[in-house]
């Protein structure tokens, strides 16, 4: 059935097809090796992680007016991807500037990885319930603007 499938082909196809699968089995027998022995693939959009903290003042103790930030990003390729988590402290624009830039890290950096299945509706709920925290966490401040930010966003 599959010779008969291929014969139906047009000859450029057929070559492609042909062709295509022991170049594909070479890049693999180089590459995962190669990729494996310099550690992986934590360099992808690693610069692109960077570049969104660019401009922000974060901190890891907080001053008085502060709120506890606790978010999840998501980058790979392919099969491989990287889960890292910040916890930081910031005031509450600045925080929310960031987890915007976050979350659109993470619908972007995210993507080409497995993980599309449940990275875009994790990403999502995270940046809404830690946007949530963060109003918690400023009318407190309001009330009472020497107690510490709320620890179980952290």
């Amino acid at each position: 059935m599959a010779l008969s499938l291929i014969a139906a082909l047009p000859a450029w196809l057929e070559w492609c097809f042909i062709y295509s699968i022991p170049v594909i089995a070479l890049a693999l027998l180089v590459f995962v090796p190669v990729a494996y022995l310099t550690g992986g693939f934590n360099w992808v959009g690693r610069s692109a992680l960077a570049r969104r903290f660019e401009g922000i003042d974060i901190r890891s103790a907080p001053i008085p007016g502060d709120v506890a930030v606790r978010y999840h990003t998501y980058r790979g390729f392919v099969i491989y991807f990287i889960c890292e988590e910040f916890r930081f402290f910031s005031s509450p624009p600045e925080a929310r500037k960031l987890l915007g830039r976050l979350l659109r890290f993470n619908l972007t950096w995210g993507l080409p990885t497995w993980g599309i299945l449940f990275i875009p509706a994790a990403a999502i709920i995270n940046y809404y319930l830690q946007l949530r925290s963060i109003a918690a966490q400023q009318a407190q401040n309001e009330l009472n603007p020497n107690l510490p930010p709320i620890r179980r966003a952290m």
